[in-house]
């Protein structure tokens, strides 16, 4: 009898330590809710080009440019204009801010965050490995940008000790395992920052001109770099930055990338026509796929090492090359002059960055209509939309945790983020 009262009173005390845990939980959700709706912003929005009807969550507020108080949170924004179809995009709200949109030509499959001005001529787009910032080299500065994320803006401009002070930053790449930050600048040397202090930690020669793409191998723990101009490939070890070796290419090298084991490393020649595949254990080409007249830039890898994806920026053309037989098993045809790919992190969806046509006397000049962004199912082999961006879309990047789509465009001194966490 004792031992059942005592069982008792223990479930009594345990159901009221649950209740008072409960109605606790349900007052913190309170309190943070009523702290979330007392922080209101003002947000103006404005399109692109044009003016655009504005909805926000089927509210009609006005035509652009439109201002309006909003509680803390994510909201759908909805662009209406005659002729143009709907566009969805995604107000992410946390400040007071201003909004500037594209209102697209064409039907796009994922939401637009906005459009933010950069430096001039930004040549990549770079996702840091939490997702907080984007990096962004510019071709036409003597540096780099950061973009906050949080803040959607330019946060910071580093300036490589370069004595000389010149521009050209093509490329930059993270290295998460070892904590580093690497951009490249065609004068010949890749400059080291750490991550996520952004301190200079050394320059590193590459032994090779107008040195742009650089790649990582964790099993060899070595750094390569493409030369354009000098038509060769640094490997660089990532520890004492000293040069190890130089692979001597065709005509332009452009793209890289390690098979996720190490074992080969792949090498596109943009005035040679070419892929390259490298055993890295001798280091000599074991197969070689030429397309006359062809401009490969950028190489990426899918799961499992079975296939890669190329641009040729000559034909239009995204390739899909069977890594193994090492041949080309089936090709997408895009807008002109494809640039920088990169799949999701399922390896499911292809970015393409498509630059458009090229100014009749020169690509830096303003070319004569905007380019487009291609989305391809690489696992059903089907493409299922393109949509503009501004003049000449170049870098591009999926975030590492497949939410956010960057793109820089060249020629305007800006880049464009989207929502692509929807996309199924």
């Amino acid at each position: 009898m004792r031992e059942r009262i005592i069982a008792v009173i223990l479930v009594i005390l345990i159901f009221s330590c649950k209740t008072v845990d409960n109605k606790k939980d349900i007052s913190d959700e309170i309190a943070a809710r009523s702290e979330r709706e007392n922080r209101i912003y003002e947000i103006d929005i404005d399109v692109v080009d044009g003016e655009s009807y504005v909805l926000v969550d089927s509210e009609l507020i006005g035509e652009t440019p439109v201002k309006r108080n909003l509680y803390e949170g994510v909201y759908d924004v909805v662009l209406e204009r005659e002729n143009y179809p709907d566009q969805i995009c995604r107000l992410e709200v946390n400040s007071s801010r201003k909004y500037l949109f594209r209102h697209n030509k064409y039907p796009t499959p994922v939401k637009e965050i906005g459009v933010f001005g950069c430096g001039s001529q930004p040549k990549q787009v770079i996702f840091s490995p939490d997702d907080k910032f984007i990096y962004i080299p510019l071709l036409d500065d003597t540096g780099f940008q950061v973009f906050s994320m949080e803040d959607m803006k330019i946060v910071d401009f580093v300036n490589p000790p370069d004595p000389k002070h010149r521009k050209g930053y093509p490329e930059g790449l993270f290295v998460k395992n070892t904590g580093s930050f690497y951009i490249s600048q065609m004068s010949g040397n890749v400059y080291e920052y750490g991550y996520p202090e952004l301190v200079y930690r050394r320059t590193v020669p590459t032994g090779g001109l107008w040195s742009k793409f650089i790649t990582y191998s964790s099993a060899m723990n070595c750094l390569a770099v493409s030369n354009w101009s000098s038509n060769n490939v640094s490997i660089i070890d990532s520890v004492t930055g000293k040069l190890l070796r130089l692979i001597k290419t065709p005509a332009s090298p452009r793209g890289l990338a390690f098979s996720s084991d190490d074992r080969y490393f792949y090498i596109t020649s943009f005035d040679g026509g070419k892929i390259m595949k490298v055993d890295t254990g001798k280091w000599a080409v074991s197969g070689t796929i030429y397309v006359a007249n062809a401009a490969m830039r950028h190489i990426v890898i899918a799961g499992g090492d079975r296939e890669a994806f190329v641009s040729d920026m000559y034909h239009a053309k995204i390739y899909d090359v069977n890594l193994e037989k090492f041949n080309i098993v089936k090709s997408y045809s895009v807008d002109y002059n494809p640039n920088t790919i990169d799949l999701t992190p399922d390896g499911k969806y292809l970015f393409v960055s498509s630059r458009g046509p090229n100014n009749a006397e020169s690509y830096l000049k303003r070319s004569p209509r905007n380019g487009m962004i291609s989305v391809i199912d690489v696992v059903n082999s089907k493409k299922l939309s393109a949509f503009e961006g501004g003049r000449q879309p170049t870098g591009l990047d999926v975030s590492n945790n497949g939410k956010y789509l960057c793109f820089s465009n060249f020629q305007d001194n800006n880049i464009e983020i989207y929502w692509i966490g929807d996309l199924r």
